[in-house]
């Protein structure tokens, strides 16, 4: 099968990169990098800047070589990504069709909606993953391919013809080729009624239902504060960072995320 690596990147205000997240069958990880947090993207990404002056590192360009040397490079709205990662040959990663943007993908059959509402769509199970880290949209962006070439697979001869149709979608749309984009758009996607109304559906019954309530539940492994929304943890930091006396339940046997880091302002402080 041809290599993939799915990636998704967290930066501030001036498009400087504060983490990337990195997702493939052999390579998983979240890299930090030491640079300024402001107040403005703080609220998206939740990275402390006392964090990344202490964790956050100086990368070279060559140090993610790798990234490029996969077949096809996987993202949601990924252009900025690769911007963001300085990469210089932007352009030319999508020429040679090895770019495949979620984002394109989702609206050639008519959905507009965030990375994270697919979770819903697509059924995609993530009790133990850390929500919106770099490193956690980069496995969903990779999990959400195989569930669209899953709903989509009767259109396709097989796997790496979707993939290489997908990247040709996204260079198409990039370059705005609209004739190109709507043929493949149609006869790949559209084509397939049924698929896209049952995803249509079940994304307006995610709409519907997206405000229910929730319960709150902060718990330690004496390393890392873990700060759970019923049962998906959306914040993990390292626990010298907490500033607030509050309840915490000491639990290793809980599943926690492995990779990842986000702060919650509430009981961190600042940014």
């Amino acid at each position: 099968m041809k290599s993939l690596i799915a990636i998704d990147t967290e930066f501030n205000k001036d498009k400087k990169i504060l983490s990337l997240g990195v997702y493939s069958e052999k390579i998983k990880g979240e890299y930090y990098f030491k640079n300024k947090v402001d107040k403005y993207t703080y609220q998206v990404h939740c990275l402390k800047n006392d964090f990344l002056k202490e964790y956050g590192k100086v990368y070279n360009k060559e140090d993610f070589n790798f990234i490029f040397e996969h077949d096809y490079i996987i993202g949601f709205d990924i252009y900025q990504d690769l911007h963001v990662l300085d990469y210089r040959k932007k352009d030319t990663l999508y020429t040679k069709n090895k770019i495949i943007d979620l984002k394109i993908l989702i609206n050639a059959f008519n959905l507009n909606c965030s990375l994270n509402d697919l979770i819903c769509v697509f059924d995609i199970k993530v009790e133990s993953a850390l929500l919106h880290s770099a490193y956690f949209d980069a496995k969903l962006s990779y999990e959400v391919l195989f569930k669209i070439y899953e709903t989509f697979k009767s259109s396709f001869k097989d796997f790496e013809s979707f993939l290489h149709i997908s990247s040709k979608l996204t260079f198409s749309h990039k370059f705005g080729y609209s004739w190109e984009y709507d043929d493949i758009s149609y006869n790949y996607f559209l084509k397939n009624n049924k698929s896209v109304e049952n995803l249509k559906e079940k994304f307006q019954k995610y709409k519907d239902n997206n405000n229910k309530s929730f319960e709150q539940k902060i718990f330690t492994d004496n390393e890392f504060i873990y700060v759970f929304k019923n049962d998906m943890c959306e914040f993990k930091f390292p626990k010298k960072f907490l500033n607030k006396d509050i309840d915490i339940e000491y639990n290793k046997d809980i599943d926690y995320p492995k990779i990842g880091i986000k702060f919650k302002y509430e009981i961190t402080g600042g940014i």
